[in-house]
């Protein structure tokens, strides 16, 4: 079998052999005929997006989109709406940036347009579909972990990943746990602040990283409901890169709450998983 045929990601061997395994649905007639071919026609503009530029490879990307939607309608939407949508059911709204400046992402609002291919398409696949306006940045960083902004660029609080305190690993299973988190991404303002250390008798002159207070640690998780309950640290440790834990680059930190008082009759990973 071909190399290029097994590296094509998502349009590999799985997708195309949908086309003679169909869903029940598009087993025959014009619904397979609309299902396939919307497959065809939807791996075709998306393998050419990678060969144009970055001003017509969206363009191929939106109608790669809406042909694979099409032939999701023909294999599971009932009734004569398998068709599909001749409307996308979305619409945008923005405010053109001054000449020479770049176009802000949180300026960009896409709202709900009455029914279209988008409901259709939620609908086959039991997800919910937007409802209210949403900036472009907010729902372009909610697809992929690995697609992010600058902190300025987010118009709600950024999900955060939750972990059991590293140091703490090598406490005998079942001890009483410490009120202690390894969490991230720290937004970039309380990870900015550093200071130049000189040269001592053991160690080189090196740059800092200051912790932030306490009070804008508490500040920060007051949008997380149950990390706000546990209020003001009590320890703030000097926030360090997150490579290998929270898998974007980002910065994270060590929180404890209570200093060294047990929580009696809960394991640390019970208490990290509540």
């Amino acid at each position: 079998m071909p190399m290029d045929y097994l590296e094509l990601g998502p349009w590999g061997a799985p997708m195309r052999s949908l086309r003679a395994d169909r869903p029940r649905l598009a087993a025959r007639g014009a619904r397979a005929t609309t299902f396939g071919a919307g497959l065809e026609q939807a791996e075709q503009l998306w393998l050419a997006s990678q060969n144009v530029g970055a001003i017509a490879s969206p363009l191929l990307l939106f109608y790669g989109l809406t042909q694979a939607g099409r032939a999701m309608c023909a294999a599971g939407v009932r009734g004569p709406a398998w068709k599909g949508a001749q409307k996308h059911g979305l619409r945008f709204e923005l405010t053109e940036p001054a000449s020479g400046s770049p176009l802000d992402l949180t300026k960009v609002r896409v709202l709900p347009q009455g029914e279209g291919l988008v409901h259709q398409v939620a609908h086959v696949l039991g997800s919910p579909v937007l409802s209210d306006s949403a900036s472009l940045s907010d729902l372009i960083s909610s697809l992929d972990s690995d697609l992010y902004f600058d902190d300025e660029q987010y118009s709600v609080r950024r999900p955060l990943e939750v972990y059991e305190d590293g140091m703490l690993l090598h406490e005998p299973f079942g001890h009483p746990a410490y009120r202690a988190l390894f969490l991230g991404p720290l937004p970039d303002a309380l990870a900015s602040n550093r200071e130049d250390v000189p040269a001592g008798p053991n160690n080189m002159a090196h740059t800092r990283i200051v912790p932030p207070s306490a009070a804008a640690v508490a500040d920060w998780l007051s949008a997380y409901p149950k990390l706000r309950k546990l209020g003001e640290p009590t320890n703030v440790q000097s926030p360090e890169p997150s490579i290998g834990r929270i898998h974007r680059g980002d910065w994270a930190i060590r929180l404890s709450w209570g200093g060294d008082d047990r929580i009696e009759g809960v394991t640390q990973t019970q208490w990290t998983l509540r």
